[in-house]
């Protein structure tokens, strides 16, 4: 059975983007509690798929 057909979501993001979120995720925990390190997690991981998604975005305003 593969991870997919277990109900887990593959995010195609690097591994030192995964380091971001555990980090973001743990210390929200600390600080916020659980429902706050959720939101800023789901904003977190919203941004990086964002920034995956447009690389010609990234790159013209780099060349600017």
């Amino acid at each position: 059975m593969t991870w997919r057909e277990r109900g887990f979501v593959d995010l195609d993001i690097p591994l030192s983007a995964a380091g971001i979120l555990i980090t973001a995720f743990a210390r929200d925990v600390v600080f916020g509690g659980p429902p706050f390190a959720v939101l800023s997690l789901r904003c977190v991981i919203g941004a990086i798929l964002a920034a995956a998604a447009c690389p010609l975005i990234r790159l013209e305003k780099i060349l600017q």
